[in-house]
């Protein structure tokens, strides 16, 4: 049976608009970003959702209970926490990404922090997609609303996606199923 698993990145945030590095660090929502879930949860209001599942981050936390406001229950698991960029969070963006002709995109750097007391962003994403297996296999034929964060989703839609190369707006909706021990990127992220 397949499972559908609707991806949300959290709402915009203090070090989003401060464009600082946040990581496994948070910050909390901004206006905007609680404006950005209410308007998520009105577009997803017709959609029964057996679970809500977020990473541990009171940002992602915040978005999810905005967007469900009680209409399920809810899980929270770390390994969908962001990946971490160690010493380096809290600085300026530029520590760690460099701007792509996109003026929108922001690319790693390098994809290992461990030097930095960070994660390497290969083991993030196979912690986080073994967790989205784990949480598919139990919920078969069910559908999932997941808020997670942005550099951790992009990670893992490029390993399902190798032709995915977007960026993941904040409060953007993409959509996965899970099938068979798979997970498959069936729509990518768009704000809707």
């Amino acid at each position: 049976m397949e499972t559908m698993i609707y991806v949300v990145r959290h709402g915009q945030t203090l070090f989003n608009i401060k464009h600082l590095i946040q990581g496994k660090g948070d910050s909390p929502l901004t206006e905007k970003g609680i404006a950005q879930a209410y308007h998520l949860r009105s577009v997803l209001q017709k959609i029964s959702f057996d679970l809500g599942v977020s990473s541990t981050s009171e940002r992602a936390r915040d978005t999810m209970h905005i967007i469900l406001d009680g209409r399920c229950p809810y899980a929270y698991y770390k390994e969908l926490k962001e990946i971490s960029f160690g010493t380096l969070e809290g600085d300026p963006v530029s520590a760690a990404f460099e701007k792509s002709e996109d003026e929108d995109l922001w690319i790693p750097k390098q994809k290992d922090f461990t030097a930095y007391g960070g994660d390497n962003f290969s083991q993030a994403r196979e912690k986080a997609e073994e967790k989205l297996i784990e949480i598919g296999r139990k919920h078969p034929g069910q559908t999932l609303l997941v808020v997670s964060h942005g550099a951790l989703l992009k990670e893992l839609f490029s390993h399902l996606d190798p032709n995915f190369k977007e960026r993941v707006p904040n409060c953007s909706v993409s959509q996965l199923t899970y099938s068979h021990q798979h997970l498959s990127l069936i729509r990518p992220p768009e704000v809707l």
